[in-house]
C-alpha cells in the first residue's frame, strides 16, 4: 500500500502514463485500481518479463509463467550498464523470488546494487549476494511499515561482504552519479561519500 498509495491521485492531475508491469496480478486493491485507471484513460500498461527491456533496463525477475506464492517475490527486479557502470535494481523482492533469480542462470553480476526490505525475511540472501558480487550496496529502509526496519542482525552480515553499505534509515536520501569515464560516486543527504577507487577507472 505505502508504494502506490498515491499514484492514483498524482496520475488524475498529471495523466496517466506509460506503465510497465510485470505479468504479476496483484490482490492489493490499490493496483487494481491503478490498472483500472490505465484502461478507463485509454493507456492500457505493457506487461513485460524476463527477456524483455524498458529503455535500455534488462528485466531480470520475474520470468513469465506461475508466479510465487507472496506478492513480494514478484517484484520487477532490473540491470543496466551505464558508462561500463553494472547497476541492479532488486525492489524489495522476498526471499522465494532471490533464490529464483540467483538460480535463473543469468549473469547477476554489478558494481552497485540497490535492494529494499521485503515484507517478509531479509534482502540480499546469501546465494544472490554471491551472486552479484557488488562493489557497494544501497539498502532503502524506514520506520513504517515495521518490516522495513532492517535488524542489526541483517546490517551486521551485509557489512561483512566489505564493501559500501549505504541505509537510507540512517544515511537518509542517496544520490549514485555515474560519469562517462566510468567513475562512480554514492553520496548521502548527511554527507556520507564513497567512490570508484582510482585503480578501477576505465578508459573512455
Amino acid at each position: 500500500r505505502h508504494h502506490v498509495q498515491g499514484f492514483g491521485s498524482l496520475a488524475e492531475e498529471m495523466g496517466w502514463p506509460v506503465m510497465f508491469v510485470n505479468p504479476t496480478r496483484f490482490n492489493s486493491p490499490y493496483y487494481k485500481e491503478m490498472m483500472e485507471g490505465l484502461e478507463a484513460a485509454g493507456q492500457p500498461p505493457i506487461v513485460v518479463a524476463r527477456g524483455n527491456s524498458i529503455a535500455g533496463w534488462e528485466v531480470l525477475h520475474p520470468p513469465s509463467g506461475e508466479r510465487l506464492p507472496k506478492a513480494d517475490d514478484n517484484m520487477t527486479v532490473l540491470a543496466r550498464e551505464v558508462h561500463g557502470v553494472r547497476v541492479l535494481l532488486l525492489s524489495d523482492l522476498g526471499e522465494a523470488g532471490q533464490a529464483d533469480l540467483a538460480g535463473s542462470g543469468l549473469d547477476l553480476r554489478s558494481d552497485i546494487v540497490v535492494t529494499a526490505m521485503p515484507g517478509v525475511g531479509e534482502p540480499l540472501g546469501q546465494a544472490l549476494l554471491a551472486a552479484i558480487e557488488p562493489k557497494a550496496i544501497v539498502l532503502s529502509a524506514c520506520t513504517y511499515p515495521y518490516a522495513d526496519i532492517p535488524s542489526a542482525a541483517l546490517l551486521e552480515r551485509l557489512a561483512k561482504r566489505n564493501v559500501p553499505l549505504f541505509n537510507t534509515l540512517a544515511d537518509g536520501g542517496i544520490e549514485i552519479v555515474i560519469r562517462r569515464n566510468g567513475e562512480w560516486r554514492i553520496e548521502s543527504m548527511h554527507g556520507r561519500e564513497i567512490s570508484t577507487p582510482r585503480e578501477e577507472l576505465k578508459t573512455p
